[in-house]
């Protein structure tokens, strides 16, 4: 659909709308962890915004951008092209672009051990939409602040804002959303040791991620597992986990998770 929309706008030559396309043909390649296809589609996208003068088109072009280097673990570029976003978006006045690129730099705070600094992005993000009461909105907020929680070893209250997540989205009925907070939660499990719970947690996870061929999601789901497998001296399973692992994270160009479980392949013995 996006292919053929792209096609007629190029016939007309309508940049704005060309733009546009490249810009959801992007999200639809970085959906499906095509993430080399994606960023050439948002880079086209970037470039035609910038020529045309449309600050919100830029503005969405470099959060798109900072969500595929986000994917890569090229936590610089992704840092830069958020913090590009929310220059431009609060210039513009678009408050509720502002908790988007928010919620998308704590995510790379997060990421980089930084949790004070993510906790707080993440709380002013979540100001803005429980203002509005943008459900879908609160419910990805809730959920990447019980996984900082969950670093700072608060892990009732974590539990608390990921059982607020799960809630939201399964009345809005959104199962594949719901996947990362099974994840979330298999953390929490491994955290109190409940080894067994936790590996219920990230296989449902990874069942759900799996239909849905979302690779990136799968790595992560692989390498807790192979963790678990780890803590029980299952090594055979574990160094298969760290396999699949491993396999997705090449397929992806994320170095910086690639190098770590080679590292804890290496160490299985």
């Amino acid at each position: 659909m996006h292919k053929r929309a792209l096609t007629i706008f190029q016939e007309l030559d309508s940049k704005g709308n060309i733009a546009n396309s490249y810009i959801a043909l992007g999200e639809l390649y970085r959906y499906h962890s095509n993430l080399k296809q994606a960023e050439t589609m948002i880079e086209n996208s970037f470039t035609m915004y910038e020529a045309l003068g449309d600050q919100k088109g830029i503005a969405t072009s470099a959060n798109a951008l900072g969500n595929v280097y986000y994917q890569r673990g090229q936590m610089e570029k992704a840092e830069a092209m958020y913090r590009k976003a929310i220059k431009i978006n609060e210039v513009q006045g678009h408050e509720l672009s502002v908790a988007y690129n928010q919620g998308n730099l704590a995510n790379v705070y997060s990421y980089q051990g930084e949790f004070e600094k993510a906790k707080s992005l993440t709380q002013a993000a979540l100001a803005t939409f429980e203002d509005i009461g943008r459900e879908a909105d609160l419910a990805w907020l809730y959920g990447n602040l019980g996984s900082i929680l969950i670093e700072q070893s608060d892990l009732d209250q974590a539990e608390n804002m990921i059982g607020k997540s799960i809630a939201i989205y399964e009345k809005l009925g959104r199962i594949l959303d719901m996947a990362k907070n099974y994840g979330y939660l298999g953390r929490i499990y491994t955290a109190r040791n409940d080894v067994d719970q936790a590996e219920t947690m990230y296989r449902k996870a990874l069942k759900i991620n799996e239909t849905y061929g979302l690779k990136y999601e799968m790595a992560y789901n692989f390498r807790e597992l192979a963790f678990i497998h780890s803590k029980r001296g299952e090594l055979k399973q574990a160094k298969a986990m760290f396999q699949k692992a491993q396999k997705l994270f090449e397929e992806l160009g994320n170095q910086c998770q690639l190098e770590f479980v080679k590292e804890q392949l290496g160490e299985l013995h």
